[in-house]
Order: C-alpha cells, then sequence, then structure tokens
C-alpha cells in the first residue's frame, strides 16, 4: 500500500472517530438540557448549567478537529 494510500484510510478512520464522537457529544448535550429544564433545585440547575457549557467547548472542539482533517 503506497504512502498517499495509507494517510487516506487513516484520515478516513480519524473522520469516523470524530463523527462518533460528535453524535456521542450531542446525545449529552440532550440530555443535559432536558435535566436542565426539568430541575427545580438551584443547585442541579447550576450543575447543568456547568455541563452543558463545558459540552458545548468539547462540541465545538469536535467540529474544529472534523474541519482539520477534512478529505
Amino acid at each position: 500500500m503506497s504512502a498517499q494510500r495509507k494517510l487516506r484510510a487513516r484520515r478516513k478512520e480519524e473522520l469516523l472517530h470524530a463523527k462518533n464522537q460528535l453524535g456521542e457529544l450531542r446525545d449529552a448535550l440532550t440530555a443535559a438540557y432536558f435535566g436542565f429544564e426539568q430541575s427545580a433545585d438551584p443547585d442541579t440547575v447550576d450543575a447543568c448549567i456547568f455541563e452543558i457549557n463545558a459540552l458545548r467547548a468539547r462540541y465545538n472542539s469536535a467540529i474544529r478537529q472534523i474541519k482539520s482533517i477534512g478529505l
């Protein structure tokens, strides 16, 4: 296998992994927003806000990673 082919195969694998991670993060964000909307306890609301912010940062990072991999 040529070096060019190996590089393309590796990039496809990285892209697939990053897309899977993006889907998992999207699901976690949905759950965190649901928890936020259902909570009445101020401490739980604060925890949900911190979790949402952390997940959004990870989500944005995953998007940047996907863009940098490109094909």
